[in-house]
């Protein structure tokens, strides 16, 4: 009896690359890059978050302060 095909492909796998190897060689890269590949978007979305309600809030506050002394100047 031969076995079935999805039987002998995880272990075809496992000889040419082992798992650990791939996760290695994974974290290898990451280092050379200097952050992790999967949390530099979030890394970025976070950031770019902060700064845009930081800069809105300023504007924000400065529009509203030049808006209130035109209106005090004009009446």
């Amino acid at each position: 009896m031969r076995p079935h095909a999805w039987l002998v492909l995880p272990q075809q796998q496992s000889a040419e690359m082992p798992p650990a190897d791939f996760r290695s060689s994974i974290a290898d890269q990451s280092v050379q890059s200097g952050c992790d590949p999967a949390l530099q978007p979030a890394f970025f979305l976070l950031i770019h978050r902060v700064v845009s309600l930081f800069f809105s809030f300023f504007i924000y506050r400065r529009l509203d302060r030049r808006d209130i002394h035109h209106r005090g100047r004009s009446v």
